[in-house]
Parts: C-alpha cells; structure tokens; sequence
C-alpha cells in the first residue's frame, strides 16, 4: 500500500506507490511495460521504482509477478503526487538524480559476472536484488553506496549474518541494508 519513501527539506518528498490502487485497471501488459521500462502507461516516467532490477527477471518470472500484481484488491490511501524542490531539481540536470527510465536505459544488458551455470541463481538473484542499490556491474553508486567486491572476503557466515539482519562483518551500522 506504499509509505514515505524519502523526504528532505531541500530536495522534497516521494512515497513508495500504493501499488493496491495504482495499478487497479492496469493491464497485465501494462504491468510488465511499467517494470521493465520504469515508465507508466501514458509513457510518463516513474521515480524510486527500480525497474532496472526487473529488465533480468526471466518471462515465466515476469508473468508469475505480474499474475500476483493482478491479484491485488485496492485498499489503503492513494499515493500523494511527489514534492520535487530545489536540491532534487539541481541533482536532475547532471544526472545525478535519475528517473526509472533512465536507470533502465543506462543499465539494460549490464550485469554481474557471469561464473557459469553453477553460479547462475545467485547471479539472478544479485541482478534482482542487489542491483537497485548497488549498480548492474555491483559497482556501488558513487557517493552512496559500495562496491559489492568486498563480501569477496567474508566468510559464508558472515554474509549470511550480513544478507539476514543488515549487520556486515565490523558491526557498523548500514544506511539501508538493516531495512533490506
């Protein structure tokens, strides 16, 4: 049913959509375009959607998502429109702040290394996952967050603790990841 994504004075407010009631009337091809393109309907773009994510979700994988999407009742408040204010308005010029669309377009065929069918499912679930905070190549995004080569070093365990409860190896405290 969506909530507050983000909000910060001088850059403005964006809720999380109240999928219940945005997609009510959608088609299922609608569904899937807005996914994998990170563009609405009427070809407007989406912001905080990490479509980008979805462009690696396999057809049956897509359909099976999109078929659960439908099966939604609405309910809840509508999504408020998003507050974009001045610091946000800066960051969009240099492409510092990006659409979903523009995600999808810069990342779309990029992805983790591919280590062969062994390695396969972790690889679509980092390509599904771990991508929409951490880039297609899991390179980080400068200045937010890191590049993934360093659970290279940690041992099954401790990326297991770190996957579970947010909480890496030093005990720091991650922005998201103990949401995640």
């Amino acid at each position: 049913q969506g909530e507050l994504f983000a909000e910060e004075p001088a850059y403005g407010r964006i809720h999380a959509s109240n999928l219940t009631r945005q997609l009510a009337g959608w088609s299922a091809a609608q569904i899937e375009t807005a996914l994998r393109t990170g563009r609405r309907p009427d070809g407007t773009e989406l912001w905080a959607m990490p479509s980008e994510m979805y462009t690696h979700l396999s057809d049956p994988d897509m359909s099976a998502l999109v078929a659960y999407l439908g099966t939604l009742q609405p309910a809840g408040t509508p999504t408020p429109p998003k507050q974009i204010e001045s610091g946000w308005q800066a960051d969009i010029a240099p492409g510092k702040a990006k659409s979903a669309a523009a995600y999808v377009a810069e990342e779309r065929g990029i992805g983790p290394m591919n280590l062969g069918v062994a390695f396969g499912r972790g690889r679509m679930i980092a390509m599904t996952a771990c991508t929409e905070c951490h880039s297609a190549k899991l390179e980080g995004r400068e200045g937010d967050t890191p590049n993934l080569d360093i659970v290279g070093a940690y041992s099954p365990q401790q990326f297991s603790v770190q996957m579970r409860t947010g909480k890496p190896p030093s005990g720091k405290e991650l922005r998201m990841m103990s949401g995640v």
